[in-house]
């Protein structure tokens, strides 16, 4: 899954590499207002659930270590 994910950052990060610098922050009519908006919650998503796999691994180290 993290290779996925891994590349999946990267296809984003190469296309916005070729995108002009100003359509960063313009307005758009989507979901979100913009590109950066998008950006802002793929990054907090990410951590969210980064976190949240961190902290299953340390429940179930620490269920084993009190056994």
């Amino acid at each position: 899954m993290y290779n996925y994910h891994a590349w999946a950052n990267g296809v984003i990060i190469d296309r916005l590499n070729e995108l002009p610098e100003h359509i960063y922050h313009k307005e758009i009519q989507s979901g979100f207002s913009s590109v950066s908006k998008v950006l802002s919650h793929i990054f907090f998503t990410d951590y969210a659930g980064l976190t949240l796999s961190q902290v299953k691994v340390w429940m179930k180290q620490w269920h084993l270590l009190i056994k």
